[in-house]
């Protein structure tokens, strides 16, 4: 039994019926178990319902990625591991949905550290924090004009 709580669904569409059997397109929040939404649709319509195959299209910020098969990555990791890490998005995409601070090297520096450090003004709460060359070197937490590391990566300090 998954634990009873509010999700959002935005869309919920049946994009085929064949021999009792239907083919939903759903849209929803991050936490949303989908075979429970399946599970109390069959108990709705008296009949009962099992998910047969849940394939995740996308998500947030990662709206239109490339998707790729298992039998492509086991093709890939035949030509090793650089063609397998190609495929891979950098970190620094994951992270749009959060304010950006830049740090100079001393700041940086301070940071990685694991102490806070002055920055530019913003909303408070957790921000990206770049170096001045444009790479993500964490998430900090900004209160005013300063920023204190929340989670580092390992090439922060280097």
């Amino acid at each position: 039994e998954a634990p009873v709580r509010e999700v959002d669904v935005h869309r919920l569409e049946v994009r085929a019926i064949s021999g009792g059997r239907l083919e939903l397109h759903v849209e929803c929040g991050s936490g949303t178990y989908i075979r429970s939404i399946v599970r109390d649709l069959g108990e709705a319509l008296g009949c009962g319902a099992h998910v047969e195959v849940l394939r995740r299209c996308w998500v947030e910020p990662f709206m239109t990625p490339r998707m790729y098969t298992l039998e492509e990555l086991e093709e890939l990791a035949r030509h090793g591991e650089a063609a397998l890490e190609a495929t891979l998005l950098p970190i620094e995409a994951g992270l749009v949905g959060f304010e950006r601070v830049e740090l100079d090297a001393e700041c940086r520096r301070r940071f990685a550290q694991g102490q806070a450090a002055p920055c530019q003004t913003g909303s408070d709460g957790t921000v990206a924090v770049f170096d001045d060359g444009g790479r993500c070197v964490g998430l900090g937490a900004r209160a005013g004009e300063r920023v204190a590391p929340q989670r580092l990566f390992r090439w922060a300090a280097a």
